[in-house]
C-alpha cells in the first residue's frame, strides 16, 4: 500500500508531511537512517554539501532518488 501523509501532519511539522504505512525495504540500509530531517531540508542559501556527502556513496541511494521523484518536495 502507498504511504500516505497521517491526518493533521501537515501541521505538525510546518508544513512537511509525515509519512504513514509501511516504509520500504531499502530504508533500513540508508546511509541516512536515522539522521533528522534538517540535513536535508536547508535554509535558502545554506550549504548543501553535507547532505550530499550523507548521499555519496550510499547503497541506496538510487532508490532514495526514485522516491524523490513522486515527492512535492523531494
Amino acid at each position: 500500500a502507498p504511504m500516505r501523509p497521517a491526518p493533521g501532519a501537515d501541521r505538525a511539522r510546518g508544513g512537511a508531511e509525515l509519512l504513514v504505512g509501511p516504509r520500504p525495504a531499502w530504508h533500513r540500509r540508508a546511509a541516512c537512517r536515522g539522521v533528522g530531517p534538517d540535513l536535508f531540508f536547508i535554509e535558502r542559501g545554506a550549504s548543501t554539501a553535507p547532505a550530499k556527502a550523507m548521499c555519496e556513496g550510499c547503497e541506496v541511494a538510487a532508490d532514495c532518488e526514485a522516491a524523490g521523484q513522486d515527492e512535492a518536495h523531494g
